[in-house]
């Protein structure tokens, strides 16, 4: 009788274990299959129809020229701009997995990941101007352009600075810097919580699992 009670026992604490699973918001981050044209802007052969530009101008070697265009409206450039992503444009697997995602510090704006994961940001996993899509329960939240620590890119839309892959890397953890639109030298770190609503709950609650950044 104690052994029948031990095994129902312990079969309702899989069942729980199971649902909480389940309610568990499964965070990823994918990379696209092939690189997506910014969508806003005069496209790039087609400036000089709208301004006296030289396009071979060294500034714009540091893109690709499908994410450099032009706004006639405000007459400026825009570099690594809001590009559309649909699920079929994303790889099979996901670059960094939901185990490898701690959490989120919104007072500096890094996403928090594995040091194991590190590995994958070297020049053989990772293309220069790479572009994500971060996905919760497998739907698209945020996309945009992964960039070295090093870059001197200039982006309109949000970009995710990495240190590149060193052997000598040791620590547990590695901050990636989630950052929104880079002019004049400065960034804005994105108010998650008004602009993201299901970003900012997801990594709360991801922050409270894994008891980061705690009082």
């Amino acid at each position: 009788m104690c052994y029948e009670k031990a095994i129902s026992f312990l079969l309702l604490l899989m069942l729980l274990y199971s649902c909480q699973k389940k309610h568990q918001n499964v965070i990823e981050i994918y990379l696209t299959k092939e690189r997506i044209p910014h969508k806003v802007g005069v496209p790039f052969d087609e400036m000089p129809k709208y301004i006296d530009v030289d396009l071979t101008d060294w500034v714009f070697g540091r893109y690709d020229n499908y994410f450099v265009s032009y706004d006639t409206i405000k007459k400026d450039f825009i570099f690594l701009g809001d590009f559309e992503v649909k699920k079929e444009d994303l790889e099979e697997e996901p670059f960094i997995t939901n185990d490898e995602i701690l959490g989120f510090d919104f007072e500096k704006s890094n996403v928090v990941v594995s040091g194991k994961s590190y590995y994958k940001f070297s020049d053989k996993r990772i293309e220069n101007l790479a572009q994500f899509m971060i996905c919760i329960n497998k739907e698209p939240v945020i996309n945009g352009y992964f960039l070295s620590g090093m870059s001197s890119a200039y982006f309109d839309w949000y970009a995710m600075y990495y240190l590149p892959y060193s052997e000598k890397y040791k620590d547990d953890v590695i901050d990636l810097y989630l950052y929104f639109d880079l002019r004049n030298r400065s960034v804005e770190i994105p108010d998650f919580q008004t602009t993201n609503p299901e970003f900012y709950q997801a990594f709360q609650t991801r922050n409270k699992e894994n008891k980061l950044f705690e009082e």
